[in-house]
This record gives C-alpha cells, structure tokens and sequence, in this order.
C-alpha cells in the first residue's frame, strides 16, 4: 500500500511546521505582517498534506497529538517507531 513517494515521519513535519510559526512570530514581532501571514499559512498547508502514515499513506487528524495516540487509524502502525 505505499505509495512510491518518500514522506517525511510524522515527527519531523511537525517539527517544520511548528519551526515555520515559531518564525512567523519573530516576523510578526518584526513588523513584517506579509511574511508573518506566508509562514503560518504555508505551516498550515505543509501539515494538512504532509502528515500521514507513512506505512499506508492515510491522512491523519493535525489535531492529535503523537504522544497522545501513536497508532494509524487505519492500519495500526506504530507512528513513533524508530
């Protein structure tokens, strides 16, 4: 069921995303509203396509935490795997 692309761990999109609105805030901090709206939206987006299961390609929800419940729903993957 994988597809042929290669998908970042969920982990990591997480970490770029949280990294692009951590930057947004010290552009919004800067006076630089444009950026500051390009970065949180352009997180938004990378997170809503780029966080999936990266054993059967499923969407996850953006909004639980991998701590909380590190198994895909749809193929029951452990998501914090090593």
């Amino acid at each position: 069921m994988r597809s042929g692309r290669a998908r970042p761990a969920p982990g990591v999109v997480k970490i770029i995303c949280m990294s692009a609105v951590f930057a947004g805030i010290v552009f919004f901090a800067m006076g630089n509203i444009f950026v500051t709206v390009c970065m949180i939206a352009s997180a938004f987006v990378l997170e809503k396509n780029l966080y999936r299961c990266p054993n059967c390609d499923h969407k996850l929800n953006m909004k639980v935490p991998l701590t909380a419940h590190p198994l895909c729903p749809a193929c029951g993957w452990n998501l914090r795997k090593k």
